[in-house]
């Protein structure tokens, strides 16, 4: 990714050499039981770019909205689940 130093008006510019800033192990890590391959998702671009969609851009856009429609289609289960195993505690 490239640094970003000022240039000659003191703007901020996406000119400077190109580092790694973020660790492999810093960019995937989600909560602990979210460790396995199934919740990493590779996309191109750097913190800035890899949130914001083209139009000529489907294929990360395809990858993210398939992503949370998975987490919509098993949030109602899982909350049901959760409730039943509460209720059942209190029994």
């Amino acid at each position: 990714m490239p640094t970003l130093p000022k240039d000659s008006e003191s703007n901020w510019s996406r000119c400077g050499p190109h580092v790694l800033l973020v660790s492999f192990d810093s960019a995937t890590r989600g909560r602990p039981w979210e460790t396995t391959n199934e919740y990493k998702i590779s996309l191109k671009g750097d913190h800035s770019t890899m949130v914001k969609f083209s139009e000529n851009d489907r294929s990360d856009y395809s990858k993210v909205c398939n992503v949370l429609k998975s987490y919509v289609n098993s949030a109602v289960p899982t909350i049901r689940s959760r409730m039943n195993k509460e209720k059942n505690q209190r029994l």
